[in-house]
């Protein structure tokens, strides 16, 4: 194993969650899934056993890199309370950034929105521009949310035809988020099961923000971040 410092990044927005154990500036290894016994989530242990099947320990960590939402909003009180906790008891480094920002490493060279399942027909998402940069202060790609429909028009308006989407996006009548877009022209990608590792990749190349939460409910209040 390399004799770097280890970095944990955690993801427990999306889907089961996810892992990635990093070395340096090299990938040692990827968990995708936080379920214990019983089927039920269980991210402490989780944790523990993912950092001894790859031969580390808490105690090797520096930095733990964790995602603060949108998504489930247990699974975003899950992943930074965890995250506060290990930050206390072994005085690891803390870098947050959005699920969305996560997501904006795979848009490549252009531009394109990054979209997550928001519930009762609806999407979250944030326009990237890119080159895997966070965005700041452009309140009109803040982080958003609108129906699926909406979300189409607004794709259609910003003249993006590219989308990163969570792998279980879809529309509530059972026809697929995919074929929606498709018939209007605009490509979906699936960001892949492990936001984690994307976290990591992200915040290497941009400040990391306070792991502070952001659920979905703050934008259907209006405040779109």
């Amino acid at each position: 194993m390399p004799n770097n410092p280890f970095s944990i990044a955690l993801d427990t927005c999306i889907g089961e969650g996810s892992l990635a154990l990093i070395s340096g500036d090299e990938l040692v290894a990827e968990r995708e899934g936080l379920r214990g016994r019983g089927g039920r989530p269980d991210v402490v242990n989780a944790l523990s056993l993912f950092i001894r099947e790859n031969r580390a320990s808490a105690q090797d960590l520096e930095t733990l890199y964790v995602t603060r939402g949108p998504g489930s909003f247990t699974g975003v009180r899950t992943g930074l309370s965890v995250a506060k906790g290990l930050s206390s008891v072994f005085s690891l480094k803390v870098a947050a950034c959005t699920v969305m920002d996560a997501m904006n490493v795979l848009c490549g060279a252009e531009r394109c929105f990054t979209v997550i399942f928001a519930g009762r027909g609806q999407v979250a998402y944030r326009l990237c521009r890119g080159d895997g940069k966070r965005i700041v202060n452009e309140p009109q790609i803040a982080h958003s949310i609108c129906s699926n429909e909406e979300f189409i028009e607004i794709a259609a308006a910003e003249g993006i035809s590219k989308v990163i989407a969570e792998p279980r996006l879809s529309c509530p009548d059972g026809a697929s988020f995919k074929d929606l877009l498709a018939a209007n022209d605009i490509t979906l990608s699936s960001s892949g099961g492990n936001i984690a590792t994307l976290a990591w990749k992200f915040l290497r190349d941009n400040p990391p923000e306070l792991p502070e939460p952001m659920y979905t409910r703050d934008f259907e209040a209006g405040v779109g971040r």
